[in-house]
């Protein structure tokens, strides 16, 4: 009886060490999760870029033309405005075509929204005589039709490029002639800022 006892107690034993080893190395093997592993150094390749754009995205499709005028002995202004109507000032005759400078601008829908900055009612340019470009006449009151809107469904207001790549628009001024302005050719330029936010 007691070497069966002895038996029982020794297959015990050994189911019991049997047990303990498996524990002890289970608890091991989470003990070596548990602990910080050194890693080898990695490199990822990230690909960097910019897009560098030209003053190409605003080009002038046409000038602003004051035609021909004959000043008189008591001068005047011309206005040409952004959509072609001419006022002319009494004292001075005007003859011939005019048009407002036209503009063309390409954007990216969703991704430029623009603002006109200049040229702006407050500003003004001279431009000169041909052969002497010391006398001048002066370009003033700019105005243009760049800030035109949409409306849809009768609820939201939105500038007239908003849906468009190519937008078009112009400007138009007024031209003051002095007296007896010297006859010939006048010329000048100015400057239109597009604000691309």
């Amino acid at each position: 009886m007691e070497g069966n006892t002895y038996l029982l107690r020794g297959r015990t034993r050994r189911a019991m060490l049997c047990g303990a080893r498996k524990l002890a190395a289970a608890l091991c093997t989470m003990a070596a999760l548990c602990l910080p592993v050194a890693l080898a150094a990695q490199q990822v390749s990230v690909t960097t870029g910019v897009d560098v754009l030209d003053d190409s995205r605003v080009t002038n499709t046409g000038d602003l033309d004051f035609g021909k005028v004959l000043p008189g002995p008591g001068g005047g202004s011309i206005s040409v405005a952004p959509d072609g109507d001419v006022a002319v000032a009494v004292g001075l005759v005007a003859i011939g075509a005019t048009s407002p400078a036209s503009f063309n601008l390409t954007r990216d829908i969703g991704v430029d929204f623009l603002t006109y900055q200049a040229p702006l009612i407050s500003d003004t340019i001279e431009i000169a005589h041909a052969d002497d470009p010391s006398i001048t006449m002066t370009v003033r009151n700019f105005t243009t039709d760049f800030n035109r809107t949409i409306t849809l469904f009768g609820l939201f207001t939105l500038p007239a490029y908003y849906f468009q790549t190519s937008y078009d628009f112009r400007v138009g001024g007024t031209l003051d002639v002095d007296a007896n302005q010297l006859a010939g050719e006048y010329s000048g330029t100015f400057t239109v800022i597009i604000d691309h936010e």
